[in-house]
């Protein structure tokens, strides 16, 4: 029963992972087949949600990018006197973001954690956790923002602790 729980838990995570990718593929696909811009214009940065869609005439058309912008991270845009500009998005660094997670480990114990992220990495990031009975627990994490919209501050969570591994989801303060 207890593995069967993870196995679960993995397969539903893999779905969301691959049903999102599909989707923002897709929706990749046609936006840069209808990307335009108005006449007069060389270049159209949108933030949208947490994406940032760059959209710029070049040799060859429009070329369009979209990266993602994290909540740790931001988005620097600086323009010059002489009209040139500069984008800098901050997507990977250090943070302190406090969480609560929700652990199934593999002995089939399930159990709260408090913890934190120290770095982060577009949607992947490295913390450590206090769970009562596995001890201090090192997690890799990835937000599932992007898979399942309506999960704003929440991660899926890899752990390591003393003589136990699993699975766990987190939300973010």
């Amino acid at each position: 029963m207890k593995n069967i729980f993870l196995i679960l838990l993995a397969a539903l995570c893999l779905y969301l992972f691959a049903d999102g990718k599909l989707k923002e593929s897709r929706i990749f696909v046609l936006a840069a087949q209808n990307a335009t811009l108005e006449d007069g214009l060389s270049r159209q940065i949108t933030l949208q949600g947490r994406k940032i869609i760059y959209k710029e005439r070049g040799g060859q058309g429009i070329e369009m990018k979209t990266l993602y912008l994290p909540p740790e991270g931001s988005l620097d845009i600086r323009q010059y006197e002489e009209g040139t500009f500069k984008i800098t998005v901050q997507n990977k660094g250090m943070t302190l973001r406090p969480f609560a997670a929700f652990l199934a480990a593999d002995n089939g114990r399930f159990e709260p954690a408090l913890g934190a992220r120290f770095l982060y990495w577009n949607r992947y990031g490295l913390g450590a956790a206090w769970a009562a009975q596995s001890g201090i627990i090192l997690a890799a994490d990835r937000r599932l923002d992007d898979v399942a919209p309506f999960t704003q501050n929440t991660s899926a969570l890899i752990f390591a602790g003393r003589q136990t591994l699993g699975l766990g989801l987190a939300v973010y303060f």
